[in-house]
């Protein structure tokens, strides 16, 4: 099952937490050569105000323009903040005011996680330039009065709970046989995970898998059976995708043999992927 690294989004190379950020263009300095700076607001203008990439396709966005004589046009650093954010972002954009659709998705799940809601940041734009002088270098920091952009990610509804439901539980609802969770946002962990004792092997043990929002109220039994999970393709395995039974029109229960002591069922909810690991 393809795990999801998080860490990795907020070090990627071009995008972070600002808080762990040094300007690689930033001369070092000493105290025989000190360093100056100044900074000069710019003009750009912005050429995107919201983005869904529910809809919005495209590898990159045109962010922003700019025509202001002080700018150079290789490239801009753009600086991202938000309203109870873990954290800000910077990432890069191309002269031409191009970000890569990749980044702005990375940066905005660094600040504030995977859930699909809407996300108002402060978005400004800048560059450094630097020049030595014989009081030492002088650092011009350009940079752009801020902007606002509201960027919608896409993933799945999570859930705050699942229940397996199968031969361990004689097809019926239990409230016990919740899976385990960290505790975390789901967004942020979105891994859940249930172990069951197999049976020696008497039989195959059958089970599918369902959410806290179709449990009746009396949790005596589902809303539907046509919402629970199970496996997407021809034959369940110890590893694969799922999906609601009303999607795939059919009813594609998990399978085990019974014969190992125990299972571990594990459920990614992002990834729409699931493991069985046998004891």
């Amino acid at each position: 099952m393809k795990k999801i690294l998080y860490i990795a989004i907020c070090a990627a190379l071009l995008v972070g937490c600002k808080d762990n950020y040094k300007d690689w263009s930033m001369p070092q300095s000493n105290p025989q050569n000190p360093i100056l700076e100044d900074t000069v607001t710019v003009q750009v203008t912005p050429a995107a105000t919201s983005i869904d990439f529910a809809t919005y396709a495209a590898d990159s966005i045109l962010l922003f323009m700019t025509d202001d004589p002080a700018l150079r046009t290789d490239s801009f650093s753009v600086d991202m903040a938000g309203e109870n954010a873990k954290c800000s972002a910077r990432i890069k954009a191309s002269g031409t005011g191009r970000i890569a659709s990749a980044d702005l998705q990375a940066a905005v799940i660094a600040m504030y996680g995977r859930r699909g809601v809407e996300r108002t940041l402060s978005v400004t734009v800048g560059q450094l330039e630097s020049a030595r002088t014989a009081d030492g270098t002088v650092v011009v920091k350009y940079t752009s009065n801020p902007f606002e952009l509201r960027v919608t990610l896409v993933s799945p509804v999570i859930s705050s709970a699942y229940y397996y439901i199968g031969t361990a539980t004689d097809g019926k609802m239990a409230v016990d046989k919740r899976f385990a969770h960290s505790g975390a946002d789901v967004y942020d962990d979105p891994i859940f995970t249930f172990t069951f004792a197999g049976n020696g092997g008497k039989e195959e043990m059958w089970f599918v898998f369902t959410d806290q929002e179709n449990i009746k109220d009396d949790w005596a039994n589902l809303k539907s059976w046509d919402e629970v999970y199970g496996y997407v393709g021809t034959e369940t395995g110890t590893s694969g995708s799922f999906a609601r039974r009303s999607q795939m029109g059919a009813e594609n229960s998990f399978k085990v043999d019974g014969k190992a002591a125990s299972y571990t069922f594990i459920i990614d909810m992002i990834e729409q992927t699931y493991e069985i690991k046998s004891e």
